[in-house]
């Protein structure tokens, strides 16, 4: 099994290469499940992280019409189908159409490496706490999440908004 990192393609599979997710697990202390693994479950794992990311809110819209991952990203396109603005990151500059972000790498084999730890693809995730209030009412439960708190953090800057968020309209 191998990934296919092609930018823009309608057959990618993966942000990341398998030596990119080394090089970012290089940097972690704690990735006993990720040693563990052989190459091929831990490319099985960047691609359903890849696969999971896609269903994410992300800023802007696909540069082409036929890539097969969310990235990369543009602003919008004109009336005659040109891409009119990049994509950019929280310090103002511009990501580039031939580019995927090193965060949204990172983040893709964090994500793989906690798909290795725990199955979140099927509501299995870790359990959060979630609780509602009203008045002095205080109602409390755990609900799964798919995607882990450190994903979101790390590639929030191109998010529209966070997964599990209502989104509000002010009138």
């Amino acid at each position: 099994m191998t990934l296919d990192v092609t930018v823009g393609a309608s057959t990618s599979d993966s942000y990341a290469t398998l030596a990119e997710a080394e090089a970012y697990m290089a940097t972690l202390i704690f990735k006993t499940e990720w040693l563990a693994a052989t190459d091929p479950i831990k490319e099985a794992a960047l691609k359903q992280a890849a696969r999971l990311m896609n269903n994410l809110g992300w800023v802007g819209t696909r540069y082409a019409q036929d890539q097969a991952l969310a990235w990369p990203r543009c602003q919008g396109y004109t009336s005659r189908g040109v891409a009119e603005d990049y994509v950019y990151d929280a310090d103002g500059w511009p990501v580039y159409w031939d580019t995927i972000p090193v965060c949204v790498k990172n983040a893709q084999a964090e994500f793989a490496f906690r798909l290795l730890a725990e199955d979140r693809s099927q509501d299995a995730g870790s359990l959060a706490p979630e609780t509602v209030k009203i008045g002095s009412l205080e109602v409390g439960k755990r609900k799964h999440k798919i995607y882990p708190d450190s994903v979101i953090s790390m590639i929030s800057q191109f998010l529209a908004s966070r997964p599990g968020c209502i989104q509000g309209v002010r009138g």
